[in-house]
């Protein structure tokens, strides 16, 4: 299986326990979390997902022992029993949850043992959720399918520009919270992607001497 396809069938295992957010970034040069879960009672599950347990993978479920209640790994198992079996132990003995994926099965091989989270880590992922990772983030993937600050700064261009259509960029601009570090940076920064393509959903057009900003269905998604 694919690392993506074991995603899939990671995400909606964890569907049916509560609300998932994929790909999720806390620092802006840090890792991201394959998948988070916020269950019912507000606790947190962290799940990294591989087509294949590895010693990558012990790392990364590693990294996130301060952010949550339970930690989880994912993947499907080898077909050797010997090798499956050292690979549970490794997980067990790190306080690591263990989901078999096979066909799109999740099967619960090892129960996620709850820790208490950090009292500082804990509110840097909590505060980093938001229902934008669930439309630009797919889970297990490389090719830059995650949720970024640039990605949330078009989003509220974009609900700007089809409320009032014609908006001047420095008008836009004025009207929504960013991720720049000033308004003329960002005036600067996406009338340029809007005008290269990059800023999915919107286009600039000359209205006399003034360039106004219009919706348009998108073609491609947000560069990260």
């Amino acid at each position: 299986m694919k690392e993506t396809e074991v995603a899939a069938a990671v995400v909606a295992h964890f569907d049916a326990l509560g609300e998932v957010f994929p790909e999720v970034q806390v620092w802006a040069y840090g890792n991201r979390a394959d998948v988070v879960v916020v269950r019912a009672d507000a606790s947190i599950d962290v799940c990294e997902v591989k087509a294949r347990a590895s010693r990558s993978v012990l790392r990364q479920i590693q990294r996130w022992k301060d952010y949550c209640e339970r930690r989880w790994v994912a993947f499907e198992p080898a077909r050797s029993g010997v090798a499956s079996q050292h690979w549970l132990e490794r997980f067990k003995a790190e306080g690591v949850g263990v989901l078999h994926v096979v066909r799109g099965l999740v099967t619960v091989a090892h129960p996620a043992p709850e820790a208490d989270a950090d009292a500082w880590h804990r509110p840097r992922l909590t505060s980093c959720l938001d229902p934008l990772h669930r439309i630009y983030g797919v889970a297990g993937s490389a090719a830059g399918q995650y949720f970024t600050p640039f990605r949330e700064t078009c989003h509220r261009l974009r609900l700007a520009v089809e409320k009032s259509p014609g908006l001047t960029i420095g008008e836009a601009v004025g009207r929504i919270s960013h991720h720049y570090t000033s308004d003329k940076v960002a005036r600067s920064s996406l009338l340029k992607w809007i005008r290269t393509g990059r800023v999915a959903g919107i286009e600039a057009r000359k209205n006399g001497r003034a360039c106004g900003l219009y919706a348009v269905p998108p073609t491609s998604p947000e560069g990260t």
